[in-house]
C-alpha cells in the first residue's frame, strides 16, 4: 500500500450505495444470528433468560472486544447474566462461552483450509496447512461431549463452582457448527458486496475467496492480543489476501 499511494484518489472513490446498504443489512443479520446461536447455547445449558434479554446482553457485551483479549467481553456478559438472575451458575455460562468460541474457531479453520490452503498462496507459509489441520483436530476433539463433560467436572471441583452437568449432544454440536459456518459465509457475503460496491468488476467467482480471506483476517486479529478487536492486524491481513486477486486500491 505504501508504494502505491498514488493509486488512491478521493475523487475516484465512488462506491455504489445500494451495494453498501445490502452489505450493512447482511452484517446486521449476521449479528442477529450470532446472538441467536448464543441463545441456543445458553438454553441448552439450562439458562432460562428471556430471548430479548439474552440478545441484549450479547449485543451489549460486544463492546468489550475493543479491549485486548476477550476477558472484558465475557466478563460483561457474565456480570449481566448474574444481574438478571443470581441463580445462574457461573459454570453454565463458562460452558456456553467455550462452545461459542470453539465452534467459531473450528468453522473458521474449515473455511480457510478448504478455500485458501489449496490455492498455495504466497503469503501463507508452507507449514500453514499442517498447522491448521492439527489445530482443527485439537479443537474438534475438545468439543467432544465426553471431553467437554470432563472439563466441566474438573472446573467444578478445581475452582469451586456449583456442580453442573454438560447438556450437549452430537446433534447439538453439528447444528451449532453448521450455523457457525453459515454465519462465516454470511459475513463474507457482506464483505463481498462492500468490495463489489467499490469495484463493480469484482465477480461472484471471488466470493468464497473473499469470505475465507476475511475469516483468516479476523482470526489473525484475535491472535494478536495487544490489538483491540484485532484492529490494524485484521485489515493488514485482509489487504494482503485480497491483493492476490484484485487491485491493491480495491483491497
Amino acid at each position: 500500500v505504501r508504494h502505491d499511494l498514488n493509486l488512491f484518489s478521493v475523487s475516484a472513490f465512488q462506491p455504489e450505495i445500494p451495494q453498501l446498504v445490502l452489505a450493512q443489512c447482511l452484517f446486521i443479520v449476521y449479528v442477529v444470528i450470532c446472538a441467536m446461536i448464543w441463545l441456543y447455547l445458553t438454553r441448552r445449558q439450562g439458562i432460562a433468560v428471556a430471548c430479548r434479554s439474552t440478545i441484549s446482553i450479547w449485543c451489549f457485551s460486544i463492546v468489550g472486544k475493543y479491549i485486548p483479549g476477550k476477558a472484558l467481553l465475557y466478563g460483561i456478559r457474565w456480570y449481566l447474566y448474574r444481574k438478571v438472575d443470581h441463580g445462574i451458575k457461573t459454570v453454565d455460562i463458562v460452558k456456553a462461552f467455550v462452545l461459542e468460541y470453539l465452534s467459531g474457531l473450528a468453522t473458521g479453520l474449515i473455511l480457510i483450509l478448504t478455500i485458501l490452503i489449496p490455492m498455495n498462496l504466497s503469503f501463507i507459509p508452507w507449514f500453514g496447512s499442517m498447522a491448521g489441520i492439527l489445530t482443527l483436530a485439537v479443537i474438534l476433539g475438545s468439543m467432544h461431549p465426553g471431553v467437554l463433560g470432563f472439563l466441566a467436572q474438573l472446573a467444578t471441583t478445581r475452582f469451586g463452582f456449583k456442580s453442573s452437568s454438560l447438556d450437549i449432544q452430537y446433534t447439538d454440536l453439528l447444528r451449532m457448527l453448521l450455523l457457525s459456518l453459515l454465519n462465516w459465509l454470511l459475513l463474507g457475503l457482506s464483505i463481498f458486496f462492500i468490495a463489489k460496491a467499490i469495484d463493480p468488476s469484482v465477480t461472484w467467482s471471488l466470493y468464497l475467496y473473499i469470505a475465507a480471506s476475511y475469516t483468516l483476517a479476523g482470526m489473525a486479529g484475535f491472535l494478536v492480543a495487544i490489538a483491540p478487536a484485532g484492529l490494524g492486524v485484521r485489515e493488514a491481513v485482509l489487504i494482503l489476501a485480497l491483493d492476490q486477486v484484485m487491485p491493491v486500491q480495491t483491497a
